[in-house]
């Protein structure tokens, strides 16, 4: 008998990462997909041989009862469809940004919790091999107590694959959209715990009308920051964040520096101390495995009891609370000092 799965949702991450990566499953069939849109809905759907197609997920949980639901539209609506699979008894799995707000993101871990099922926020960037490599290097000492980590995520112009990514109300902006996942990343990879953030968001597509937009429709759909910066700061060192979603090379990456090394995933490099200076000790040769192949396979093992959910989604909250306080730091122009991490065993 194979699982059953249900997609919320049918935008680009949708079609390029999570169906794709349940097809990938030899037990897997994905049976319904449900979105607003039911064209593009209706098209995702002949792409992938998908027989049920729903413009309203309630409906679509209801008569599907699926085992698996993928939460794929826009944050502001990822807390009702997380709490409507959940109470469908599905286990699910949910894109970042994980929602609108750390509140949302504990509302929606509590009933996770009370329903007793698996509920992991997709952290695609964990299960790249070069990220592994740079992790197995500070987790085994090799590069010593790590000071500093920087984390950058960067396009030449403002992504609009999916509307919602251009309008604050509905999650969009560089912070939430790239700044998220990149803070639970960085957070994950040195293993260190925020205390305190300053940063500052900026909108500066609005103000420059020589910039080119990437979608079509009005420029004033547009309301949410095209660039965010931030030094957060942890209990053992520091984590210097920016997103910039204009004028920069489409790139994404990290470096940390150590007392006894440095590593970086963009471009992947890892040097370390010996006989009085740095040594090129970069692996020539990484398994090439899917990442999103990798994370669906990582879920259906966790809600079928097999391992730990991963990311811990007290992990991603924790992410959330750091970007809200960047967003509440760039407002009063002060360093907010950080709530003390939950440590609940939430499921």
């Amino acid at each position: 008998m194979k699982l059953t799965v249900a997609i919320i949702g049918s935008g680009k991450s949708a079609a390029e990462h999570h169906i794709p990566g349940y097809l990938s499953m030899p037990d897997v069939e994905v049976v319904a997909i449900a979105d607003t849109d039911a064209e593009r809905a209706r098209a995702v759907a002949r792409q992938f041989g998908i027989r049920g197609v729903y413009e309203d997920y309630a409906v679509m949980l209801k008569r599907r009862r699926p085992q698996l639901v993928s939460v794929c539209c826009a944050p502001s609506d990822h807390k009702n469809a997380v709490l409507s699979a959940l109470s469908r008894e599905a286990h699910v799995l949910c894109d970042m940004p994980l929602a609108l707000s750390a509140d949302e993101g504990k509302e929606m871990l509590e009933a996770a919790e009370h329903a007793e099922r698996t509920l992991v926020f997709a952290a695609p960037h964990r299960f790249g091999s070069q990220a592994k490599t740079v992790r197995q290097g500070i987790v085994s000492g090799d590069l010593g107590e790590v000071h500093f980590c920087t984390a950058w995520g960067r396009k030449k112009t403002i992504p609009a694959e999916d509307l919602w990514m251009i309008k604050a109300e509905q999650g969009g902006g560089a912070l939430s959209v790239s700044g998220q996942p990149l803070v639970d990343f960085a957070l994950w990879l040195v293993g260190d715990e925020p205390t305190s953030v300053s940063g500052q968001v900026f909108r500066r597509f609005a103000k420059n009308p020589d910039v080119p937009k990437t979608w079509f429709g009005s420029r004033r759909e547009f309301d949410a920051d095209d660039l965010a910066v931030a030094l957060i700061r942890c209990r053992r060192g520091l984590l210097f964040l920016e997103t910039d979603w204009l004028f920069s090379q489409e790139e994404w990456g990290l470096q940390v520096v150590g007392t006894k090394g440095r590593g970086s995933t963009s471009p992947f490099r890892m040097e370390f101390t010996g006989e009085g200076e740095l040594v090129d000790m970069t692996p020539t040769f990484l398994p090439g495995a899917s990442v999103w192949n990798e994370l669906i396979r990582s879920f259906i093992e966790a809600a079928q009891g097999q391992r730990k959910p991963f990311p811990d989604p007290l992990e991603t909250l924790r992410a959330q609370q750091v970007c809200d306080a960047v967003r509440s730091s760039s407002l009063s122009g002060r360093e907010i000092v950080l709530p003390a991490a939950e440590t609940a065993g939430h499921t």
